[in-house]
Order: structure tokens, then C-alpha cells, then sequence
């Protein structure tokens, strides 16, 4: 139980610290810790990250870090997109749900940690970053995501905000796609064994407060590159339980 209390709160604050990472991480703590079940642990996860994000946001509007206009075009493309994902997600085999998930995480820790998150970029144009937003909104849904982890790299790169704004527009995208892909998961529901995950949650909300609080007193980089690290070796240890398990399917 101490194990899951303390995974929440890591997975809590990497969400309030850079607007993504709740998801990535929590999806496989409650598998690898908590001891859930691939389809049930999609619709904990949900839950988990959208609380998360609700509470964890207040700071950053308080700050000023929440961009409506690139968070409204990235919202209009992925949250009808990830009520789509979240009803596709429900009849992948386990084992192919997973293994794509580990290799997603692996890409985009490689994305955050070579790009220079401190480097002025141009805007991008609404058309851009709608269609951005429908693609994180379907992986969103049916990988059991806020969408964090893949809209941080598409407000930072193609939306050309700065880490700050990104982590606070991030939050309120997370907790719309979550939201929007619980509905398609709802079913789960009742299935999940609430008495090990509300601790677990409970935590979480605890840790995003602090990640929250901490975003305007580090640097881009040094926000994006530690993520990076912690995001590739919870993929790593994906790939490694669940590439085996795939083989049978082939």
C-alpha cells in the first residue's frame, strides 16, 4: 500500500509539474504496483488523471499559464476523438494494448528530450493544431490517457508555447480528453477495485498541488529532460513485461 501511495505522488506531480506525465506513468504503476488488470486499470487511470487535472490546474490559471486559443483548437480535434478511442480501447487484445503503449512512451521521451524547450518557435495555425489534436485524442481514449504526454510535445513544438504555458494549457486538455475517454470506459467501472486505487488517487492529487507549485521555478530543459528519463525507463519496463506476452498473439 506505502508502494502505491508513493507511486501516486510521484505520477501526481510529474502531471501538475510539465502537464503530462499522469497518465504514462500511472497506467502502469496501477498494473505493476497496484496489481490491476490491463482493461481495468485503463478506466482507474481515467478517473485517477482527470481529478488530478482538475485539482492540479487551479495554480496555473492562477498564474496565467493557461493559452485558451491553442488549448481550444488541440480540445476541438481530441476530445470527440478520444470518446471514439475510448470505445476502440475496450477490444484490444491486452497484450498489443500494452506493447503499443510501452513504444509510444518510449517515443516521446526520446521527443522531449531532444528538442530545446527553451528556443522561441513560431505559432501554429488553428487547421494545424486541430488535426494534432485529433490524433492525441484517439491515442488518448484508446490507451486509457489523459493525452498529456503527446500534447506537451504539440503545444511546445507546432503550438510554440513556452514550458510554463505548456504545462498549464496541458492540464486543461488532460482533464478534457480523460473525461471524454471515461465515458467510453464507464462499464469498467464497477469492476475496479476501488479499496487499492483511491489511496493510490489520493496521492496523486497530493503530488500535483506540489508539481503544480514547482513549474515557474525550473528551467524548461532541465522540466522536459527529467521527464524524458523517468517516461523511457517506465516504457522500458513496459516493453520488457508485455513483448513476450505478444508473441503468441502473432
Amino acid at each position: 500500500m506505502m508502494l502505491a501511495i508513493l507511486a501516486g505522488l510521484l505520477t501526481g506531480f510529474f502531471l501538475g509539474l510539465t502537464g503530462a506525465g499522469g497518465s504514462i506513468l500511472t497506467l502502469p504503476a496501477l498494473i505493476l504496483l497496484v496489481g490491476l488488470a490491463p482493461h481495468d486499470a485503463v478506466a482507474a487511470t481515467l478517473v485517477s488523471v482527470l481529478l488530478t487535472a482538475l485539482t492540479g490546474i487551479v495554480p496555473h490559471v492562477t498564474a496565467g499559464h493557461v493559452r485558451l486559443r491553442a488549448g481550444a483548437a488541440l480540445l476541438a480535434g481530441s476530445a470527440p476523438a478520444a470518446l471514439v478511442g475510448g470505445y476502440l480501447g475496450r477490444d484490444l487484445p491486452e497484450p498489443l494494448l500494452m506493447t503499443a503503449f510501452g513504444c509510444l512512451m518510449v517515443w516521446v521521451a526520446w521527443r522531449m528530450w531532444r528538442k530545446d524547450h527553451d528556443a522561441p518557435r513560431p505559432r501554429a495555425s488553428t487547421r494545424r493544431l486541430v488535426l494534432l489534436g485529433a490524433g492525441v485524442g484517439l491515442l488518448s481514449g484508446t490507451l486509457g490517457l489523459g493525452g498529456g504526454f503527446l500534447i506537451v510535445p504539440a503545444l511546445a513544438g507546432p503550438g510554440g508555447l513556452a514550458m510554463q504555458e505548456v504545462a498549464g494549457t496541458a492540464m486543461a486538455l488532460v482533464a478534457a480528453n480523460a473525461g471524454a475517454g471515461l465515458v467510453g470506459a464507464l462499464a469498467r467501472l464497477p469492476d475496479v477495485p476501488w479499496h487499492l486505487v483511491l489511496p493510490f488517487v489520493a496521492a496523486s492529487l497530493v503530488g500535483g498541488q506540489v508539481g503544480s507549485r514547482m513549474t515557474a521555478r525550473l528551467p524548461a530543459r532541465q522540466i522536459a529532460r527529467v521527464f524524458a528519463v523517468v517516461v523511457v525507463v517506465v516504457g522500458a519496463e513496459v516493453l520488457w513485461t508485455w513483448i513476450p506476452r505478444l508473441l503468441p498473439l502473432a
